[in-house]
């Protein structure tokens, strides 16, 4: 079974394309050592799917910071206007960490007793009432928080996208729209992905972020620094990064990212 299911005997037999399941998933996890660049790459695609546009990652880092280039056109600068508003109003941060609660994430009764919506919840309503447009929740630090405790109900909501569950404590009646997309990062120095639920983890793709030390844009990045010490501190952070993986009470989960440098 584990050599019919290569992605290439899959591919050949048509059952499915496994990158465009991948590149299309509303829910996916980018996870790797610290420095890996997870939170930027979410940031990045965050904007590209909520614009619709195949711009450079710069830019589309540009626009979610608010950040308009003041070298383009008028043209240009008028449309870095709209897309800035459209990040803003489509695009919400969240950061989980080990306090984090189903009350702040999905929904909670305020001290007056009224039922008061969290992030989830509300950027959900967005999306419900403004189906023609695409939305993103970033949640930076997933595995930081008891995930499965903080989505509950949730777990069968983004299974079943549309379907409706009762939530836990107002007993509203909730679906997740099809225009809402989950991106979380995840640090594996924190806590491995093998010890996430497994409930969760086969609701999300996962896609890998190593040091990339080694690819021709740091590279690049190296010449044009021009400096000997530099290169070779890079060196030896590459052979390092060989030793932790290798080292087996560590592993590839506990390398030197390369945005510290």
């Amino acid at each position: 079974l584990k050599e019919y299911l290569t992605e290439e005997n899959l591919i050949k037999n048509k059952l499915f394309n496994f990158k465009k399941l991948c590149d299309d998933s509303k829910q996916r996890i980018y996870y790797g050592p610290p420095g890996t660049g997870k939170t930027r790459k979410a940031k990045i695609e965050a904007v590209k799917i909520v614009t619709g546009e195949n711009c450079s990652d710069i830019k589309a880092l540009n626009l979610f910071e608010g950040r308009i280039n003041n070298k383009g056109t008028n043209e240009e600068k008028e449309n870095d206007k709209k897309n800035i508003k459209i990040c803003e109003k489509q695009i919400q941060i969240v950061q989980f960490h080990p306090s984090y609660s189903y009350n702040e994430f999905m929904e909670t009764i305020d001290a007056r007793g009224v039922n008061k919506d969290g992030v989830f919840k509300k950027i959900a309503s967005d999306a419900r009432n403004d189906p023609d447009k695409k939305y993103v929740l970033i949640i930076d630090e997933i595995n930081r928080a008891n995930v499965s405790e903080i989505l509950g109900e949730l777990l069968y909501g983004i299974e079943y996208r549309g379907q409706e569950i009762t939530t836990g404590i107002s007993n509203d009646d909730f679906s997740v729209p099809e225009n809402l997309y989950i991106i979380g990062t995840m640090n594996t120095a924190d806590r491995s992905l093998a010890m996430m639920d497994y409930a969760l983890r086969r609701r999300f793709s996962f896609f890998e972020f190593e040091p990339a030390f080694e690819t021709d844009s740091f590279k690049r990045y190296q010449l044009e620094k021009n400096n000997d010490k530099y290169s070779a501190l890079i060196q030896e952070i590459i052979k390092l990064n060989k030793a932790i993986s290798e080292d087996p009470c560590l592993g590839s989960g506990f390398t030197v990212g390369h945005s510290y440098f």
